[in-house]
């Protein structure tokens, strides 16, 4: 994966920071195909997910369910794909997915920033 030197060493220039984020999730096209996938950050403005197959293209309209993670909020989180990635590394092949959160309510956005708080430290539980 293609990392951003300055990400890694602590000089993070994003607008919204990435928190590594490691959850399964189910991913729903809007045309209502469901796959399971896995988080791998999170930010503000999204999430990069792994994917073993390909499903969705550059564009697409998706619903992310982040499984088991009461603390977001609402179950589906509309989201719309940005970037898609192969990724053949020691023979194991995979997908790198990206996604830009879409139309958030109040409450989701109140709940993502809490949840990337605690993430990050900033908050205790």
């Amino acid at each position: 994966m293609d990392v951003d030197n300055d990400e890694w060493n602590g000089r993070n220039k994003r607008q919204n920071p990435r928190v590594s984020f490691d959850r399964p999730i189910i991913v729903t096209h809007k045309s209502g195909k469901s796959v399971k996938a896995r988080s791998i950050n999170v930010s503000m403005g999204g999430l990069l997910m792994r994917q073993n197959f390909l499903q969705f293209k550059i564009g697409d309209q998706v619903f992310l369910e982040i499984v088991d993670e009461k603390s977001f909020g609402e179950g589906h989180i509309p989201a719309q794909v940005v970037h898609t990635k192969k990724v053949d590394r020691f023979g194991e092949k995979f997908f790198l997915v990206g996604v830009k959160f879409t139309r958030l309510t109040k409450m989701s956005t109140e709940k993502l920033n809490e949840m990337l708080q605690v993430l990050t430290g900033e908050v205790e539980l």
